[in-house]
């Protein structure tokens, strides 16, 4: 006895033009549409947190680079931070070394002293450097015993 089963494709195969009807059609544009809504709405976010996390590393590289060029070379150094201009300058014995401007759309928050580093690497005074964004803060925080330099993040 032979049994005549069609072949898959040739079971599923619709008799009338091949196409997509207006449900289909309508669903994968709205799909479509509900993705790239989310998408939009969270990469600016996503930019404005990674500038942030930004600054605040070059913030820190360059405190810890001050501290131990002042613990290696038997000099202090010193970095204003200007927050009109959103930028801070280092000095070393008073003598300009350079600037470094912040990202765009991170700025400095509240009144930040300036900060200098002993020969023996210990900041006076501490101090916290708040950067802010429109959503985002991060603390950079110099220990003002020892000199230890950390971040906090703000949710």
């Amino acid at each position: 006895m032979k049994t005549c089963v069609k072949p898959y494709t040739q079971r599923w195969k619709r008799n009338h033009e091949a196409g997509f009807t207006l449900v289909e059609v309508l669903l994968a544009i709205l799909i479509l549409s509900g993705s790239s809504f989310l998408f939009l709405v969270k990469l600016p976010n996503d930019f404005e947190d990674q500038r942030l996390k930004s600054t605040s590393t070059i913030l820190i590289a360059d405190l810890r680079a001050i501290q131990q060029a002042a613990i290696a070379g038997n000099y202090w150094y010193q970095i204003k931070f200007y927050q009109e201009t959103g930028e801070y300058m280092i000095f070393r014995q008073g003598t300009f070394v350079r600037s470094v401007k912040l990202q765009d759309g991170v700025r400095f928050g509240g009144k930040i002293p300036s900060i200098t580093f002993q020969p023996t690497g210990s900041p006076v005074p501490g101090a916290t450097v708040d950067l802010l964004t429109d959503h985002r803060k991060r603390k950079v925080i110099i220990a003002p015993v020892m000199g230890r330099i950390r971040e906090e993040i703000i949710q």
